[in-house]
């Protein structure tokens, strides 16, 4: 029988296949972005999102954009002096109208206000049921929030129309479709 884990060994391996580390040096490459183009490019650019280690940057006309393609291996190699290298692999240009004031990435935005829910009893005593079978006391605890909150959170998403696929059951925002799968199913060739 193996030995039990310890929860900081668990949770650095789930971490590291998260790749959070990457994501916040992406982060950290567009909050730099004034500062590695200069206060003039930062006036009529600012970055939309990074995916895959390129970063999407809205201009304010095709002419600057056009100037920032010139001075793109400049870009990238300040990118790289501060962050180190492969974050930033690309820059793109997206036209449009350009606000003065950058928008929030998607990624941090701030949190829509969420209202309580209420589990019901035979949610609450099969939580509760799960984390009695745990004899260290602050470790049941802090399995039972968890439990608790992973309820409140697939309630919440079954009230805003989310369905479970009918392969894995995971739920799902997409639509079904006639399939009843959701995308990694569907795309994934999991059995139906």
């Amino acid at each position: 029988m193996a030995r039990p884990e310890k929860l900081a060994g668990a949770l650095s391996r789930a971490l590291k296949g998260l790749d959070v580390e990457a994501r916040m040096r992406e982060a950290t490459a567009m909050a730099l972005w004034s500062e590695i183009v200069g206060e003039v490019t930062a006036a009529k650019s600012h970055p939309l999102h990074v995916n895959r280690g390129t970063m999407v940057v809205a201009v304010a006309s095709s002419a600057w954009a056009n100037q920032l393609n010139l001075l793109k291996p400049k870009l990238l190699s300040a990118i790289e002096a501060r962050l180190g290298p492969g974050v930033i692999r690309d820059l793109r240009w997206r036209t449009g109208p350009h606000e003065t004031e950058a928008p929030t990435p998607e990624f941090v935005r701030p949190p829509r206000p969420v209202s309580p829910l209420r589990l019901s009893a035979p949610q609450i005593a099969a939580i509760a049921a799960q984390a009695a079978e745990i004899a260290d006391g602050p470790l049941a605890s802090r399995l039972e929030r968890v439990l608790r909150a992973r309820a409140e959170r697939q309630e919440r998403l079954r009230q805003s129309g989310w369905v479970p696929c009918r392969a894995c059951g995971v739920l799902c925002d997409t639509d079904p479709r006639a399939d009843g799968l959701c995308p990694p199913c569907r795309f994934g060739g999991a059995p139906g």
